[in-house]
């Protein structure tokens, strides 16, 4: 496996395996995916309720 570069084309990728592989996208993910995605979520959310 090569050296991961954090990059646009990575998170590209990412997305891609996501939505043409739920089940392994969420595996890909993995657990701190996961909450990352969450706390992002809930960022948004805040910020939404704010703006309103």
């Amino acid at each position: 496996m090569k050296k991961k570069t954090i990059g646009r084309t990575d998170l590209d990728n990412t997305l891609n395996e996501i939505t043409s592989h739920p089940e392994r996208g969420l595996g890909l993910l993995g657990v701190k995916g996961i909450i990352g995605l969450l706390i992002l979520v809930v960022l948004g959310f805040i910020v939404y309720i704010l703006v309103q």
